[in-house]
């Protein structure tokens, strides 16, 4: 209904450009509401890593937590064969389409095979 009537608040035309970004392949979405200063800059220095954790645990020889899956050879072997994979995107623009009639395709080749054949008899005389 916004498209259409061409009108519309800021909530309105946020979420008629987070769709056209979407369809053509971006990663965006409407936030809309109050966040502290910490969400907005996306502030993680309170929170502790677990990768660190883990290393951490390892080092003491604290052994196999609970709830972390241990990863293998073969298991880093094949997310690094994942991660040398192209993705292909979710959503992608269409490639145009061809605007050429086939009718006037058929046209132009009949009319090359009438020009072609009337040339050829004159050539062998």
């Amino acid at each position: 209904s916004v498209l259409s009537w061409q009108s519309g608040d800021s909530f309105d035309m946020s979420v008629v450009l987070a769709s056209l970004l979407i369809g053509v392949g971006y990663n965006a979405f409407v936030v809309v509401g109050y966040a502290p200063l910490a969400v907005t800059t996306n502030d993680q220095s309170t929170t502790t890593c677990p990768v660190l954790e883990r290393e951490a645990d390892a080092a003491a020889g604290v052994g196999h937590t609970p709830g972390v899956k241990q990863e293998t050879k073969l298991g880093s072997q094949k997310k690094e064969e994942k991660a040398a994979e192209v993705k292909k995107p979710k959503y992608a623009v269409r490639p145009p389409l061809s605007l050429k009639s086939k009718f006037v395709a058929e046209q132009e080749a009949k009319a090359l095979a009438e020009e072609a054949a009337s040339t050829s008899p004159s050539r062998l005389n």
